[in-house]
């Protein structure tokens, strides 16, 4: 059986279409408030102390595609900002794929 992404709100089945995208950014400040306290307690130089983790390495395209200003989560924009000078993270960039258009590449 094949699978599609849905949401379903109300009994109303949603997909093929925008709406679970357009959830799935509603939901990212309410994810990203509940971790910053978290990763304010976690955080060393990267979100688990000082070595990079499975979190680091999810962190760059949530904060990428979650097109909000991230000054009012002072731990996560201090993570990204530490993860943006790591060369690994340069180079796997949202911003830097093959098939970025040209005017949106950093």
């Amino acid at each position: 059986m094949q699978q599609v992404p849905a949401v379903q709100i109300d009994g109303i089945t949603l997909s093929q279409s925008l709406s679970p995208m357009m959830l799935l950014s509603w939901l990212m400040p309410l994810c990203l408030s509940a971790l910053e306290p978290i990763w304010k307690e976690t955080a060393g130089k990267y979100c688990v102390g000082d070595e990079i983790s499975m979190a680091d390495i999810c962190l760059i395209p949530q904060v990428y595609n979650a097109e909000l200003d991230v000054d009012q989560f002072p731990t996560i924009k201090r993570l990204n900002q530490t993860l943006l000078k790591v060369d690994a993270f340069k180079e796997s960039h949202p911003s830097c794929q093959l098939d970025t258009p040209a005017e949106i590449c950093t």
